[in-house]
């Protein structure tokens, strides 16, 4: 049984962690009914076949002003946009660890809740927009990359082979880009038949290049018969911070 007190919550290019107090996510998947006059089974129950994929997401959190991740700024400038990019960790957003990710459409912004005497709070809701939630991993954590311009080949994770009725989905959040002409040039999603990652293939290819914070959420279809994954990157510029959160998945 987990404690609710370690997660992380990724919005777009924001980390909301220290602001969220309380948050829900639902997925579900709906049940259309095919039951005709003479059916094969059971002729006394209806009977359904799987349908489209649908998630109602919801927090609340202390509101937070004048400075970055100002939660007007955030909230009240996305609502109803449909290419948010949210991410929430199942704990501490280390690699490896479990995440539920999707792309969100908030329609609903409240950014004064409380009475007299209480804590400034604001809360959002919506529903995932095009994309189910993901159930995956984080394939590169909240960790903050100082080093030389270079290529960055990610540890590699077992997530499964991907079925011809399956997608392979990754989302990114870039929450921080300094340097002295920081940028980066390549980023993508590589897959192999194997841990070492030998013969890599490019699975899915980013937006780049990157020169400032922002997000994105990519899919492909399958079959892909490869089961091991890799996050790869180039970047450059000097005197280079980076923080890049990438999260991957199978539905």
């Amino acid at each position: 049984m987990g404690i609710l007190n370690e997660q992380r919550l990724y919005f777009n290019e924001f980390n909301l962690t220290a602001q969220i107090t309380s948050m829900n996510l639902g997925a579900s998947v709906e049940a259309v009914e095919n039951t005709t006059f003479n059916p094969t089974a059971n002729k006394s129950a209806r009977t359904h076949e799987l349908g489209l994929h649908d998630s109602d997401i919801s927090i609340e959190g202390l509101y937070k002003v004048g400075s970055t991740g100002d939660s007007d700024d955030v909230f009240a400038v996305s609502k109803g946009l449909n290419g948010n990019v949210f991410s929430v960790s199942a704990e501490t957003a280390l690699e490896g660890e479990r995440v539920q990710f999707t792309r969100l459409m908030h329609g609903e912004y409240t950014p004064i809740s409380g009475g007299v005497g209480d804590l400034h709070k604001f809360s959002v809701a919506g529903q995932s927009e095009g994309v189910p939630l993901v159930d995956g991993i984080i394939m590169r954590g909240d960790v903050t990359n100082i080093g030389p311009a270079g290529t960055i080949n990610g540890t590699s994770f077992q997530l499964g082979a991907v079925t011809a009725s399956q997608s392979l989905y990754a989302a990114i959040h870039l929450i921080q880009l300094n340097g002295s002409s920081p940028s980066i040039d390549v980023l993508k999603i590589q897959s192999d038949d194997n841990a070492g990652m030998t013969t890599p293939i490019d699975r899915l290819t980013f937006t780049v290049p990157k020169t400032t914070v922002g997000s994105e959420l990519i899919f492909v279809s399958g079959a892909i018969a490869d089961d091991w994954y890799r996050v790869t990157f180039d970047k450059s510029g000097t005197s280079l911070s980076i923080i890049l959160v990438v999260t991957l998945g199978i539905i």
